[in-house]
């Protein structure tokens, strides 16, 4: 079936606020076009960043910093339980984030020193990513998203 009209959204306005903000810096964000290996595993995250200059295989990474899914109906299962698990394997990966398509919400899982904390964001919140040192508005990731509904 593919992706819906609000999933794309959400991918480009995180992508384009990502792009503009690690222009310049040693890290770079990628759409789900790019696998990301897991053990054996390989899965296209909506949207992900590396910063490690090691990675530098061409069909795929292997260092990601941070992770965002949008959830879908038919994804959100697996994007909640098989890739948590897995994407949380990784080393390198400081944060996990899970986009809400059908609302203003943002679930960020962030590694801390005794393992993750989840922390949520809902409208008018900012949101942090910590591990690129970016904070942005909530509406900027559902901008145009609802058109007859602003955020």
């Amino acid at each position: 079936m593919g992706v819906s009209e609000p999933h794309s959204l959400i991918v480009s306005n995180l992508l384009v606020a990502l792009h503009q903000h690690l222009r310049g810096g040693p890290c770079r964000v990628f759409a789900s076009e790019l696998k990301v290996r897991v053990a054996d595993n390989f899965y296209y995250p909506d949207l992900f960043v590396t910063c490690d200059p090691a990675d530098d295989h061409l069909y795929f990474k292997i260092h990601p910093r941070l992770i965002i899914e949008v959830l879908s109906p038919s994804t959100e299962a697996r994007d909640r339980l098989e890739k948590h698990v897995a994407y949380q394997s990784l080393e390198s990966l400081e944060e996990y984030a899970l986009v809400r398509q059908d609302k203003p919400e943002v679930q960020v899982n962030r590694r801390i020193a005794e393992g993750w904390d989840l922390e949520s964001y809902a409208a008018d919140d900012r949101i942090e990513f910590r591990s690129v040192g970016l904070s942005l508005p909530i509406e900027t990731v559902f901008e145009n998203v609802w058109r007859s509904q602003p955020v």
